[in-house]
């Protein structure tokens, strides 16, 4: 009996250690939820600023990448089914509809590398339109179990799933808006190049 006692009271320690490395106990509640979907899109909206790739031509390949997830996720869990992974299928489907998601839109921001030079605040609007439609495509494509415990657990989440389309359609329009001043000013560098070349 002593050492089933001691066993009991090995895993229960062990139960506790384990609650205790969670990033809800480590950071408190859903505070932690919330940092992380923080951290995870300025990341993003810092990384395009860096790159100073075409923040435009990002944030349209996003929203065509998700519609292409959508399109296909019915036949993925299908082949997924089929193959006799349907205990796992979710996990593994999220992170396929992910990766379909980002995909066309980190092969264009890695082409445009370096295309839009210019000040950084410029393009503030735009690559932080960026990091919230890529953390709302993300987080909107992680298993239902994951998203559940968001739910009760996470208010940036929550804000997220309210604002959806507020946030796709913001998104959508300052990145019209973004390719229109960038072909303004590549029409003005065109003009001036002209004239240059006319007075020489």
């Amino acid at each position: 009996m002593c050492e089933r006692g001691g066993i009991v009271e090995a895993e229960e320690q062990i139960a506790i250690s384990l609650k205790k490395c969670q990033p809800s106990a480590i950071l408190g509640g859903a505070m932690s939820y919330d940092l992380l979907i923080a951290i995870g899109i300025s990341v993003l909206a810092l990384s395009v600023l860096w790159l100073r790739t075409n923040i435009a031509l990002g944030i349209l390949s996003l929203t065509a990448g998700y519609v292409v997830s959508d399109l296909v996720s019915d036949d993925i869990f299908n082949l997924l089914y089929k193959n006799g992974l349907d205990d796992a299928s979710l996990p593994v489907m999220s992170m396929i509809s992910i990766a379909i998601i980002l995909l066309p839109s980190l092969l264009l921001i890695f082409r445009f590398k370096n295309y839009q030079p210019g000040r950084f605040i410029v393009h503030i609007a735009p690559a932080t339109a960026y990091g919230l439609l890529a953390m709302l495509f993300i987080l909107i494509s992680l298993p239902i179990e994951t998203q559940a415990v968001l739910k009760e657990e996470s208010f940036a989440y929550t804000q997220f799933i309210y604002f959806e389309a507020v946030i796709v359609v913001s998104a959508v329009i300052i990145a019209i808006f973004d390719l229109m001043a960038h072909e303004k000013k590549l029409r003005r560098r065109a003009k001036r190049h002209g004239r240059s070349r006319s007075d020489d």
